[in-house]
């Protein structure tokens, strides 16, 4: 039999409150203790009691996404409930905020929920899990919420980060690399859609990075979205462009005197004049040789 629950220690106490949540007598001494491990029993909270967490990972919300969420959930409802937890004056959303969204485009009154007694850096983790694993977090928010965890203290080191979210070390580094590049390309690679073409994917950018000019990067990376070039054509156009340039010999004057090993000789409008510093007819001979090379090569 369920019964309803004793709100005596809830900062939401009401009536309205305690009517819209039951649960039965196995869990009800879970509300009323309060430990900061314990999971509160699946229920649903009227929409107007949840706000989204000011400092969730996603800050960005594909729109064609949430119109296919709407409609799976015009037809289906909201399959999974959402995780929130307590705060002073509302319930704040730690896992669910596209369904959330979803939910209040569709005019609905209530969710579900599952209310978990979290603190900030436990609510961080679940939501950070949720949206890396599950939910396909875009590029650069997944990179603002690595440096997020960086500067929080959450973790010191970028090991520390791959244990926190769960993923690789290597993908750490890949992602906090987009945020050395200019503010322009992470823009692009933040608007990056999976199903169109024409735009700077993450593999783009990782590419472009390999230039060490700003202005080049931009440049390519305008390129690349305006001649929808695939990764492959990136790449080749980046080894162009990385390689260094040799540099070029000023064009000698016509009257000039140049060496070519024991000769020097001045080219003029009408001869070409030669000197060799020495007497040995042999000398003069290979001196003469070594010139005609010199002077063919520069045909």
């Amino acid at each position: 039999m369920s019964r309803q629950v004793n709100f005596a220690r809830n900062p939401l106490a009401s009536n309205e409150v305690a009517e819209s949540i039951k649960i039965t007598d196995k869990v009800r001494s879970v509300f009323e203790r309060g430990g900061s491990s314990h999971i509160h029993p699946q229920s649903t909270l009227k929409l107007e009691w949840l706000k989204p967490c000011p400092d969730q990972p996603r800050k960005t919300f594909d729109a064609a996404a949430l119109e296919e969420l709407k409609a799976s959930i015009h037809a289906h409802g909201i399959l999974e409930p959402l995780v929130v937890r307590m705060r002073d004056s509302h319930y704040e959303i730690v896992c669910g905020e596209r369904r959330y969204r979803a939910a209040r485009e569709l005019k609905l009154g209530e969710v579900p929920v599952t209310v978990r007694e979290l603190d900030d850096k436990e609510a961080y983790a679940l939501s950070l899990h949720e949206n890396i694993h599950r939910d396909n977090l875009s590029p650069m928010d997944e990179a603002r919420a690595y440096r997020h965890l960086l500067k929080t203290g959450h973790a010191s080191t970028q090991a520390d980060v791959a244990r926190f979210a769960g993923v690789t070390q290597a993908r750490v580094s890949q992602k906090l690399a987009l945020l050395d590049m200019p503010t322009e390309i992470q823009a692009k690679v933040a608007s990056a859609s999976k199903s169109s073409t024409g735009q700077l994917t993450e593999r783009h950018a990782r590419v472009i990075r390999r230039l060490d000019s700003p202005d080049k990067q931009k440049l390519l990376a305008e390129r690349v979205i305006n001649q929808m070039l695939s990764v492959s054509e990136t790449e080749s156009l980046v080894g162009k462009m990385a390689k260094p340039s040799r540099p070029t010999k000023p064009a000698a004057r016509k009257d000039e005197w140049m060496k070519a090993g024991a000769a020097r000789y001045r080219i003029t409008e009408n001869a070409l004049a030669v000197e060799i510093a020495s007497g040995d007819r042999k000398q003069q001979i290979k001196a003469l040789e070594a010139l005609v090379r010199t002077l063919k090569a520069r045909r």
